[in-house]
């Protein structure tokens, strides 16, 4: 009986120094993301743009949320109704570090491409420019409720992307994870599959859902929750008074957004629309 407990007590004390490692670990990461965070914003913003509810978009609220988060919000639905590469074509991936050796139109080409592992890559989003006017011309119907926040490049160095894009209040790089693929559209018109083609497929972005500081998110939070907004938070205007859905027409809010010297977004600044 006492060499039973001779080898409990031998076993604890042999785990003791991994539990104190574990508990120091469990700890330090908090503490450890907080610093990067006050890190990535003590720097200059690498980019400051202002955008409205069409690009930064309430998660309502519930599974656990009590209060309202963005989402960033780009015209991923897009991607899918594509008839040629743009700008994410084979010379893009190539330089990206995928192997785009076979053609797309080879009978071996989607399990080819299928098989390829996606790749973390740099991003940049332009708000507001000409790929947002293409599709306006495109697609003139939802005009009032679609991003204006549209993909247009890649890179795997972001010194390098940012230099092609030197607009730091029109365009923002992130880190993004990116597949490539060979597939031709369905095209309802002729109800077939058009020519297949090589490009790029953007999966999704590192960070898309931002915390809003809990001094700016009174207006979100009301929002979100379809209660009565705090006073002198939206004034009389039917789209800053709409409940919790996102008005069709005309924006409730705008959004100051900057990123820091690690990419990652943050909300400075939440206005009210007049």
């Amino acid at each position: 009986m006492r060499g039973r407990a001779a080898n409990i007590l031998e076993r604890r004390v042999k785990r003791a120094p991994f539990l104190a490692i574990a508990a120091a670990v469990a700890i330090a990461a908090p503490l450890f993301l907080l610093l990067a965070s006050v890190r990535n914003r003590a720097q200059t913003p690498e980019a400051e743009l202002v955008l409205s509810e069409r690009e930064m978009r309430l998660v309502p609220l519930g599974e656990g949320r009590r209060w309202a988060v963005l989402r960033l919000d780009w015209n991923r639905d897009l991607q899918w109704t594509q008839k040629e590469p743009g700008w994410f074509d084979g010379a893009k991936l190539t330089a990206l570090g995928f192997d785009t050796r076979l053609p797309a139109g080879d009978s071996r080409a989607p399990g080819f491409y299928a098989w390829q592992p996606a790749r973390e890559v740099f991003l940049a989003l332009e708000y507001d420019g000409r790929a947002a006017a293409a599709a306006d011309l495109e697609y003139p119907n939802d005009i009032p409720s679609r991003s204006r926040l549209h993909p247009v490049d890649a890179a795997l160095d972001a010194r390098a992307l940012r230099a092609r894009h030197p607009d730091r209040h029109r365009v923002l790089v992130v880190r993004a994870v990116v597949a490539v693929e060979s597939s031709g559209p369905w095209d309802p018109e002729t109800r077939k599959s058009s020519a297949p083609f090589l490009r790029g497929r953007i999966r999704r972005l590192l960070v898309e859902e931002i915390q809003v500081p809990r001094g700016k998110r009174a207006l979100l939070d009301a929002l979100a929750s379809g209660q009565a907004l705090p006073a002198g938070a939206g004034g009389t205007s039917p789209a800053a008074t709409a409940g919790g859905r996102p008005s069709h027409e005309v924006p409730r809010y705008g959004i100051v957004l900057r990123t820091g010297g690690r990419l990652e977004p943050w909300v400075a600044e939440v206005t009210p629309h007049s």
